[in-house]
């Protein structure tokens, strides 16, 4: 068994927090398998696929924040970056069976032991029949988790283009403990801006960004908030900010979701990443992210 750094507080070994984990999703994972299956059996009705269809189209005219029915006749909300849409316009073109396909081949990134786990994830098959980026958000946190640079900046720029309350745990964590990259960071966040404001689409974007909360009362919604509403954030900010400085980064980005979705607890598995926080008085620890993931590999 690996010996752990004094600083840990990971307390058992990964595969049992591995077992617990899965444990505690089984009666979620049928309900949200069985969602997902009824969606991967028709390619009809996707709903994220089919807003990233309508974003790509309404590119250059201005509208891409006009809410209202879609040719479908499901209702268009497009919330995320304009920036977005046009790094989507070549995945529509490729269509949505390659844009699954990418969902499984980022796996390719995990260690074997977790990407075996990440394949019987109902939540994970739910990001791909509704065609998502929750996938991605969540190798690209693990990887980070490991010491990843790249991993870290291109999670920063998911950040970015997808912006969700269920992401800022872990970036605050990037920040706090890898100030080495913050000008990188910075880089990315000023052309970040300039692309924004070339689209023509700033403003929109961000006065769409204030509608999330009518999420709260959606049908899949399965978090405390579709009970007590906004009330869950009384509990859920303070208790997020603990788990991050805990080093519990899975558990934070849950906690501070307002809503939670299907596939939001594919996240849930950053918990089998061992806990970096270090001792009082103590740097970053020394991570070193390839001989890691090789020994993650072949555990």
């Amino acid at each position: 068994m690996r010996s752990r750094s004094p600083g840990s507080s990971l307390a058992v070994p990964r595969r049992f927090w591995l077992y617990a984990i899965v444990l505690l999703l089984t009666i979620p994972n049928v309900i949200v398998f069985n969602f997902a299956l009824n969606a991967l059996r028709s390619p009809e009705g996707i709903y994220d696929w089919e807003l990233f269809q309508e974003a790509t189209a309404r590119i250059g005219t201005g509208t891409l924040y006009h809410w209202g029915p879609m040719p479908s006749g499901t209702e268009y909300s497009y919330r995320y970056s304009p920036v977005l849409a046009y790094a989507m316009a070549p995945v529509v073109a490729l269509g949505l069976e390659v844009w699954r396909l990418l969902h499984v081949a980022a796996l390719l990134l995990l260690p074997k032991w977790l990407a075996a786990a990440t394949l019987v994830a109902a939540p994970f098959w739910f990001d791909v029949a509704h065609a998502n980026v929750i996938s991605f958000v969540f190798v690209f946190g693990y990887l980070t988790l490991r010491g990843s640079r790249w991993a870290a900046l291109a999670y920063v720029v998911l950040a970015l283009l997808v912006p969700r309350p269920l992401m800022l745990p872990l970036l605050v964590w990037i920040v706090w403990k890898h100030p080495e990259w913050r000008m990188q960071i910075g880089a990315i966040l000023l052309a970040y801006a300039l692309l924004t404001l070339a689209t023509g689409e700033a403003f929109s974007f961000m006065a769409s960004l204030a509608h999330g909360t009518d999420i709260i009362a959606f049908n899949f919604n399965w978090g405390p908030s579709r009970f007590i509403g906004l009330w869950w954030l009384v509990i859920g900010v303070p208790l997020a900010a603990w788990l991050t400085w805990r080093g519990r980064i899975g558990f934070a980005a849950v906690a501070i979701s307002p809503y939670w979705l299907g596939y939001y607890l594919l996240v849930l598995l950053w918990e089998l990443v061992p806990n970096q926080r270090p001792e009082r008085g103590h740097g970053s620890p020394d991570v070193h992210p390839d001989r890691d993931l090789a020994v993650s590999a072949a555990e």
